[in-house]
């Protein structure tokens, strides 16, 4: 039995901070510790927690948070009566609340989102994208892997068909066969998973609301390596 796995980097709350000390508070003051900064939280899920923590734990000066599912209304108010130095948003939802309430010049970046460009209608917005070019992926499961070349990708056609269609491409250039595996509802996964155990050597996750969620991936991940299936994601 194999038991192959690639376990990504994760982006670190800190790292993210000093990126942002460095880009964006430097210039704002000579004496960065009077910058008023403020943090739009989407959800008090664990990712978007741990790096508000990581922020948290990095600047001196206190930051003023605020958590989007307790009065985006009031939120909003507080956005148009008051100015930061800068606006960090944890999340989708609290980055499109940032940019639809900004102005065009004000400082703002979004974390943890995928798509930025698309998400906030903003040809050059500022932040951090979650997902990581294509190609990119596909040449390090590559190099990491060596003769495994049958990747296997869940996803729902709805939201990431073009991308798998991209995919399927780029894999082609690489010499790698990316296999869609479409599902539509989540109660699908198992079933569809099962069924191409025998056509795939490696199973990538990529961001899709209906495949990713904690206790469903847990369970994925430990089938897949009983069926000697690299995981990678």
């Amino acid at each position: 039995m194999k038991k192959n796995a690639i376990v990504p980097k994760k982006i670190k709350g800190t790292i993210l901070a000093f990126l942002l000390w460095s880009v964006f508070l430097v210039p704002l003051h000579a004496e960065e510790n009077n910058a008023d900064i403020a943090v739009i939280v989407s959800s008090q899920i664990r990712p978007y927690v741990m790096a508000l923590e990581g922020l948290r734990s990095r600047f001196q000066q206190p930051l003023t948070i605020y958590y989007l599912n307790s009065n985006p209304e009031l939120i909003r108010h507080h956005l148009t009566q008051k100015y930061y130095d800068l606006l960090i948003a944890i999340g989708p939802e609290a980055s499109i609340l940032a940019w639809s309430t900004l102005k065009p010049d004000d400082k703002k970046i979004a974390l943890m989102v995928l798509d930025l460009q698309k998400l906030l209608a903003d040809p050059e917005p500022c932040g951090v994208d979650l997902r990581i070019p294509i190609k990119d992926q596909i040449k390090l499961i590559k190099e990491r892997l060596g003769d495994r070349k049958k990747i296997g990708i869940l996803y729902n056609p709805v939201e990431n068909r073009e991308w798998i269609e991209q995919a399927q491409k780029q894999g082609s250039d690489l010499g790698v066969s990316v296999i869609p595996l479409p599902v539509h509802k989540r109660h699908e996964i198992t079933k569809v998973l099962s069924s191409a155990y025998q056509n795939i050597d490696t199973l990538l996750f990529i961001p899709d609301s209906t495949v990713i969620s904690m206790a469903l991936l847990s369970h994925l991940v430990k089938d897949a390596l009983l069926h000697g299936i690299a995981v990678v994601g």
